[in-house]
This record gives C-alpha cells, structure tokens and sequence, in this order.
C-alpha cells in the first residue's frame, strides 16, 4: 500500500513542479508566444522554467543554501512575481485554458507522448529487478 502513494506523491510532486515552471516561463515571456496553441505553448515553456528553476538551484547551491526552506522560499517568490507579472491577463488566460478544444492531431500527439513518457517516468521507482547495477562497480 505504501507504494502506489509514493508514486502518486512523486507524481503530484512532478506536475506540481511542471506547473511551477509554465507559470514562470509564462511570466518571463509574457506575451512571446501568444500565437502559439496551448500544446505549444506548454512544450516549450515548461522546459525553459524548469531551466530557470535549475539555475535558482545552482546558484542557491553556490551560495550554500541549498536546503528546503530557501529553495521553497525562492521558488515561491518567482512564481509570485511570475504572476503579478501576468496581472489581469491572469483571469483570461485561465479561461482560455479551460475553453481549449484541441485539435485532433494535437490530441492524438500528446495522447502519444504520454504514452511513451509514462513508463520512462515511473521506470525509476521501481526496485531493481534481479540484482543491483552497483555490485559490478563496488570491488
């Protein structure tokens, strides 16, 4: 029983990090890429907050404050001006989101890569299987 809730942790921790960095990409590039679908804004600005994330860690780990209330702290201010920064667009652009109607090729690619991703995202917490790559490293 205690498997499957860590699973469901870690992926709420994984959505709720790929939210973070949307919203914060959104808000570094406010109006960037308004002539984009949804799905396209998605692919590209959530890899591109999960790198500013990235180097809010580097340079917390640099500063020596690589822990878990400066992290939580600083990434919790950068959505906070990520948001103020889409101000009254904020109410919109949440409404669009919810009015979206993909277009079937859009859906059937992104129905696929979830498919594939899938077992490569949960591949990792699985135990290993017959034995540990380790062992062949530790004599």
């Amino acid at each position: 029983m205690e498997f499957p809730l860590y699973v469901g942790k870690q992926m709420l921790l994984v959505l709720g990090t790929g939210l973070c960095a949307f919203v914060i990409a959104k808000g570094l590039f406010r109006g960037a890429f308004s002539s984009l679908t949804a799905l396209e804004q998605a692919a590209l600005l959530t890899p591109v907050g999960l790198g500013v994330l990235i180097l809010l860690l580097f340079a917390l780990g640099i500063l020596g404050l690589l822990s878990a209330t400066p992290v939580l702290a600083s990434a919790g201010l950068l959505l906070l001006l990520s948001l103020w920064r889409l101000g009254p667009r904020l109410p919109q652009w949440g409404l669009r989101a919810l009015r979206l109607r993909p277009k079937p090729k859009e859906l059937l690619l992104a129905v696929l890569a979830l498919i594939l991703l899938t077992p490569i995202a949960l591949a990792p917490l699985a135990p290993p299987h017959s034995s540990d790559e380790v062992r062949y490293h530790l004599p």
